[in-house]
């Protein structure tokens, strides 16, 4: 239970910001709202109940994020960061059917977006 951790940092409802750039490790955010993880590190860190209000890609771009049940429990994200996550997963091999199924839900205007900014960067 994440309650019994002994976290590093403990936020509940905090604006936490632009967090990019930085590097948090075993830091409950709890019900907080972040607008930046581009190049972040976010390691052994739940989110549970925080939205991710970033709809600029930039701002999301290079972020590293460990992932456990808690993290998703109550987590709100952007359209532009729930579409992000599915785009990276159609990326993946095998699965075709639903890959492609996948990538018709995204919204047309970012899956552009996304494939432009993966070309750029592969």
């Amino acid at each position: 239970m994440s309650s019994l951790r002994n976290w590093n940092a403990k936020h509940y409802r905090e604006k936490m910001g632009d967090l990019s750039g930085r590097t948090l490790q075993n830091e409950l955010l709890a019900e907080c709202e972040i607008t930046g993880l581009a190049r972040a590190v976010l390691r052994d860190c739940d989110l549970r109940g925080t939205r991710v209000n970033i709809d600029d890609l930039r701002r999301l771009l290079g972020v590293t994020v460990t992932l456990d049940c808690y993290t998703f429990s109550g987590l709100v994200l952007s359209e532009l960061v729930f579409d992000a996550f599915l785009f990276l997963l159609s990326l993946t091999e095998g699965n075709d059917d639903k890959r492609d199924r996948v990538r018709s839900i995204i919204n047309p205007r970012h899956l552009l977006y996304l494939q432009r900014a993966f070309d750029c960067l592969g």
